[in-house]
């Protein structure tokens, strides 16, 4: 029926389509050949492929527990990054794909975006 995805990006916002994609792939049998995704999207479309979406949901709950602002103003005082968001991704990222990232080579190909401002 389908034989390639899109995964949008959004940040947060994205992460319905792993619900969706949860409830709709076996009742369609979705098995696309391709699936492209920008940003979280392309994060979401690894992720199924590696971890099941309750894991990653309950290990956001516990990474964002603490973290009770989306800035932190007087970091610049201090000389430290006034952003948690760097920090929180790339830990999510690490934790939730790194010793299953191998599982990757078992999955449709997976097609990142990436753009960059133009010069």
């Amino acid at each position: 029926m389908f034989d390639q995805v899109v995964f949008a990006g959004g940040g947060n916002r994205c992460w319905w389509q792993a619900g969706f994609w949860d409830i709709v792939q076996p009742e369609l049998n979705i098995r696309p050949r391709v699936i492209t995704g920008i940003s979280a999207g392309a994060a979401t479309a690894c992720m199924l492929y590696t971890r099941d979406a309750d894991w990653v949901m309950r290990y956001y709950e516990n990474a964002l527990r603490d973290n009770t602002k989306n800035a932190y103003w007087g970091n610049l005082l201090r000389g430290e990054s006034v952003f948690p968001h760097y920090r929180i991704y790339r830990q999510a990222l690490l934790d939730i794909y790194g010793e299953k990232f191998s599982q990757l080579a078992k999955a449709p190909e997976i097609r990142i975006g990436v753009s960059h401002v133009p010069r």
